[in-house]
């Protein structure tokens, strides 16, 4: 069994039937990382797991729900190791994940490599930062957390998570780093699998997802061409309204039902995609 000089973060509230999923899909690395940390983000019950793990577990429990990105900071300044990654609960690594993008980190002393969690067919091996920004710009699905892999070092210097935001916290750290200066590269493969739906989701919670979108915008606009800011607006709050809308569906929730159909029902993508969303989350 091969080890690396890895810190796993794992924010966490409720769902610990997920933390458990998450955590096999850890320990079932071909490279197994130094240490794994827990943050407990205010659940009502302490976590309890029995099984022993090939990594050193910590368990961190907050005494208040902070939020996720404070969360992952709190990881992170716990954290030692030369390297860092981040799983959500509700996603899952596929076993050669941390392997690959630690052998490419190492070979070419990068700061920071992702991955696909959707199949590609970009053929590239370093990034562009520039490029990475284009494609922000013009509407680039860019995965999440989950696929990250960092010089802990590195993510320090960025700044880390913005604890301003409960939600959009990714793209708000893709952003920062199309605009540094923080060698990067992908490991074109997908290794990282998303679960199915649940109500505790970020992306379920309208108030979070409103406030988190517009204090993203309020940051970011000044560096977004005029040309590309409605349409990119339009893209992103539809993408994250959706979910929302599925969500408040299935809940009968009609107040959230008519706040997402306001940022929705002008919107041609909403259209477009919304009977794929439909049918995966109701008949799934």
């Amino acid at each position: 069994m091969k080890f690396a000089d890895i810190t796993v973060v794992i924010p966490v509230k409720e769902r610990f039937d997920l933390l458990k999923i998450a955590l096999e899909s850890i320990n079932k690395q071909t490279l197994i990382p130094k240490n794994v940390i827990i943050v407990d983000d205010g659940s009502s019950e302490k976590i309890n797991l029995i099984k022993k793990y090939n990594f050193n577990l910590k368990i961190v429990r907050n005494k208040k729900n902070i939020g996720v990105s404070a969360s992952r900071n709190k990881g992170i300044k716990l954290s030692k190791t030369r390297y860092i990654c981040f799983i959500d609960t509700d996603d899952v690594w596929k076993k050669n994940k941390i392997r690959l993008q630690f052998q490419l980190a190492e070979k070419n002393k990068l700061d920071f490599v992702y991955c696909n969690y959707k199949n590609s067919k970009s053929k590239k091996n370093i990034e562009n930062n520039k490029e990475i920004f284009e494609r922000l710009i013009n509407k680039w699905s860019n995965p999440n957390c989950s696929t990250f892999f960092f010089k802990r070092t590195s993510l320090l210097k960025l700044g880390c998570f913005d604890e301003n935001l409960k939600g959009s916290e990714d793209h708000d750290l893709w952003f920062r780093l199309s605009q540094s200066n923080l060698k990067i590269s992908y490991v074109n493969k997908n290794l990282v699998r998303t679960e199915k739906f649940n109500y505790l989701q970020i992306s379920r919670n309208y108030l979070i997802r409103k406030e988190s979108l517009n204090l993203f915008f309020r940051k970011h606009k000044k560096y977004i061409p005029k040309e590309k800011l409605n349409k990119l607006k339009n893209h992103i709050y539809t993408k994250a309204f959706i979910p929302v809308l599925n969500g408040s569906l299935k809940k009968l929730e009609i107040i959230t039902i008519i706040k997402c159909l306001r940022y929705l029902i002008f919107s041609k993508l909403f259209y477009q995609r919304y009977l794929h969303f439909l049918f995966r989350y109701f008949f799934n």
